[in-house]
């Protein structure tokens, strides 16, 4: 589970869409990558993708490339903050 910044398309209707994840990799250097595909998740309290998510949470799954590789994430937004966990 890890903070990260998130840029995010937040419509009239209520609806939120990741489109940009930035983080900190494990040798802290900053990395940025476009979403390509995401899914909202429909979930209650409990774990997600290795994050842990209360009923009020927003949760999708998105899928980024690294290094050309098709990588899967799981976002939750909580109305204040994103948290970012691996899938």
């Amino acid at each position: 589970m890890t903070d990260i910044d998130v840029i995010a398309q937040f419509n009239r209707d209520g609806s939120i869409i990741p489109l940009r994840v930035r983080f900190e990799d494990e040798d802290g250097e900053e990395q940025s990558f476009t979403l390509k595909e995401y899914e909202i998740v429909k979930h209650g309290t409990g774990n997600v993708g290795g994050l842990f998510v209360k009923e009020s949470d927003l949760v999708w799954k998105c899928t980024l490339a690294v290094l050309g590789v098709q990588k899967t994430i799981w976002l939750s937004w909580n109305g204040k903050r994103w948290m970012m966990g691996l899938g």
